[in-house]
């Protein structure tokens, strides 16, 4: 190659590199900015004559893992994230908004019932016309004729994906329709009456997990969810050896010998915790009731992420990406939605990604 064209060449490598670390920025640039709180409307929704049965009443009980934020939004080129917040007591967020929304449809011989309210998020992807955005909410739907004992009329677990122009504007609307399903859900039939303060405490109980229990995880190598939700690691004698951006894990043998581990589910070390997703480990912290990609954590204690030392990287970008970049990936759990939107967090019931 002659001179010129070796100039011409590192030339437009070099402007390649600027515009892959533009969109991949290096680590001290990644910040969250400013939250954006989600205002629901105060306008009544429905008419009596569509719902499925006469209500007298609507009480929520709020138990969502995470209270303080609904999700998140990566603003830009930059990589920035936007947080999306109730602008209130998430408890009273949703307990204002059922009065307003439903209290027309109230009636003294209708049937009281109890939302018990798990997850309520929401998230987004894209810009203009091709923008998405997500909503999904999580719900138990208890009736009673005295408001003493309930029972249980149905459980839904609704996730709906909306497009086009400013569809990331269009979350308030999302949450709107999605409580409206709910409530024109037809119940199911078939459970035996329970107390108010029984359902409570058997929906509290699923947060009873010693991962979120215990104030701090243990050291170790966790082989599966299930070793990471009792917080009791398979392997407690290992080393991790760091180079750059790139990781090494090895098992401590009985006679001191170390075996390279190819695969697990987690690593904790010193207190700090990495989700291994094939030959990535990412950082994962507590918040709230779960754990969440520490990307989307304000102040978070740790930004890197690694590549398992050896993992084949594809190509110049891919080899400037490794150095640069935090590592995106997709929910696994919903995998009727094209696309799916980005996981912020690890579900603790399954340990699926989830939004």
């Amino acid at each position: 190659m002659s001179i010129k064209y070796s100039l011409i060449f590192a030339s437009l490598l070099t402007g390649f590199a600027q515009q892959v670390r533009a969109q991949y920025p290096s680590e001290d640039t990644i910040k969250t900015i400013n939250t954006n709180k989600i205002e629901l409307t105060k306008k009544p929704q429905l008419s009596a004559d569509k719902l499925p049965y006469k209500i007298s009443g609507i009480e929520v009980v709020c138990v969502v893992w995470d209270t303080a934020h609904m999700g998140y939004l990566r603003v830009g080129m930059e990589f920035a994230f936007q947080s999306y917040v109730p602008d209130r007591n998430m408890s009273s967020y949703l307990a204002d908004y059922i009065d307003k929304a439903y209290s027309h449809l109230y009636t003294p011989d209708g049937v009281k019932l109890l939302w018990v309210v798990e997850d309520l998020r929401v998230a987004a992807r894209g810009a203009g016309i091709m923008e998405k955005s997500y909503v999904r909410l999580k719900a138990t739907v208890y009736g009673s004729p005295d408001g003493m004992q309930y029972k249980r009329l149905n459980t839904v677990d609704d996730i709906k994906m909306s497009s086009g122009m400013l569809a990331n504007f269009k979350h308030k609307t999302d949450i709107a329709e999605a409580l409206n399903r709910l409530l024109l859900k037809s119940p199911e039939t078939g459970e035996s009456f329970l107390t108010k303060a029984s359902i409570v405490t058997r929906h509290i109980r699923k947060r009873e997990i010693p991962a979120l229990m215990a104030a701090k995880l243990n050291d170790g190598v966790y082989m599966s969810f299930e070793e990471f939700r009792e917080n009791n690691p398979s392997i407690r004698t290992f080393e991790m050896e760091k180079h750059r951006r790139q990781l090494d894990v090895f098992k401590i043998m009985p006679d001191g010998k170390k075996e390279s581990l190819i695969s697990c589910w987690a690593i904790v070390k010193d207190g700090e915790a990495y989700r291994v997703v094939e030959d990535m480990f990412l950082p994962i912290e507590k918040q709230g009731y779960g754990y969440i990609f520490s990307d989307f954590i304000e102040n978070r204690k740790r930004r890197k992420s690694f590549r398992r030392r050896g993992a084949p990287v594809d190509g110049i970008a891919g080899s400037l990406i490794l150095s640069t970049a935090p590592f995106i990936v997709d929910t696994d759990n919903f995998r009727f939605l094209d696309p799916r939107p980005p996981a912020t967090a690890i579900d603790m019931e399954t340990g699926a990604f989830i939004f």
